[in-house]
């Protein structure tokens, strides 16, 4: 869970270096309280929550890549309030 984490901590871009740096703060202690919490939990749930992880990790290290960019035809950085002005026309617009 932390991998996934810092691997896809970058998604706050648009939001202030402060509060992308307090919310990923605040994300580690979640994964050190949770991982506490669930210490006496069946084995089971560990079994789902480890390949789910793997898989999330997997696949935000995936989508940091070029060609993967390119297939998806993905921009690096998406301007938020240039996505919402857009997604305003295009409602009133319909």
């Amino acid at each position: 869970l932390l991998l996934t984490i810092e691997l896809g901590g970058d998604t706050g871009q648009q939001m202030s270096q402060t509060r992308t740096k307090m919310m990923r703060n605040f994300m580690r202690v979640m994964v050190v309280l949770s991982t506490l919490m669930t210490s006496k939990f069946p084995c089971a749930v560990f079994m789902y929550w480890i390949p789910t992880n793997t898989f999330s990790a997997l696949s935000a290290l995936l989508m940091r890549t070029k060609a993967m960019k390119r297939f998806m035809k993905a921009r690096d950085e998406v301007d938020v309030n240039q996505y919402l002005q857009m997604r305003r026309l295009g409602a009133s617009g319909s």
